[in-house]
């Protein structure tokens, strides 16, 4: 999520500057001419090209946190994962958390994602099977993997790191 809120920045600063810069110039000119009708129109044209940029690029910022399925996938694993886990005695400070490469297709239409918590010793899996309501992705059931990984060949695939610091 952490690069998403960069990009969603970085989008928002290429809108945003072109609308400041042009409504700044455009006001000094209504200045230069002592138009001061025009200069509190193009003042308030300016304030309101800007605040419609703003809540436009927030609307797509949550449309995209709830459309991405890695995107709820970890947005869940912050809000409730992690508190099932410690519930369960696991030290989430010792982990690095990655995701599956591959989101897996069930039958029943759902979708699955497998987690990886890495930690000093060992690697302990999870997985969340999820489905598209509406227009967002609803984590179903978020489960241990526990006993024999044979079971799961999911997990000898590619992981990719989501969440931890990385030991030194």
């Amino acid at each position: 999520m952490k690069d998403t809120v960069i990009v969603f920045v970085g989008i928002g600063v290429l809108i945003l500057l072109p609308l400041i810069f042009f409504g700044v110039r455009s006001i000094a000119k209504s200045g230069k001419e002592k138009d001061y009708r025009r200069l509190l129109l193009r003042l308030l044209g300016t304030v309101l090209a800007c605040a419609v940029a703003v809540v436009l690029l927030f609307n797509i910022y949550s449309f995209t946190l709830g459309y991405q399925l890695p995107l709820v996938a970890e947005g869940f694993l912050k809000k409730e994962g992690y508190a099932q886990l410690k519930e369960q005695g696991w030290d989430m400070d010792k982990f690095l958390v990655y995701f599956s490469e591959n989101i897996y297709e069930n039958d029943d239409g759902t979708k699955t994602i497998y987690v990886q918590f890495q930690g000093e010793e060992d690697s302990n899996y999870s997985f969340m099977n999820m489905k598209m309501v509406g227009n967002r992705w609803q984590v179903l059931s978020h489960n241990i993997i526990t006993g024999d990984y044979d079971d799961y060949p999911e997990i000898s695939k590619r992981f990719y790191l989501i969440d931890g610091k990385l030991p030194k």
